[in-house]
């Protein structure tokens, strides 16, 4: 599956209060509500004021935290997913 342009594939991650790399997330229940965390399977690019496709600042494999319920959300094989706008993604996790 390959999202169209300006749109991210994700994998929604469970809720989890730290990271892998041991970035601790807000405990603040208003925070945790409007924001979540997965990791990018895909991204579709974005298109210049010239009309030319480059590539997206996330790039797959990329954990990132994202506006939580910004998107159209699915499943696959029982998994969560969403495709989103990039400008929903608010930082990448490194």
């Amino acid at each position: 599956m390959k999202p169209l342009v300006g749109q991210v594939l994700i994998r929604i991650e469970p809720d989890s209060d730290t990271t892998e790399s041991g970035l601790i997330l807000p405990q603040r229940r208003d925070i945790q509500e409007r924001t979540q965390v997965g990791r990018v399977i895909e991204a579709g690019g974005l298109r210049t004021r010239s009309g030319v496709v480059v590539p997206s600042e996330p790039q797959p494999g990329d954990r990132v935290i994202l506006k939580r319920a910004r998107g159209t959300e699915f499943k696959v094989d029982g998994v969560p997913h969403a495709i989103i706008p990039e400008e929903h993604i608010l930082a990448v996790i490194t």
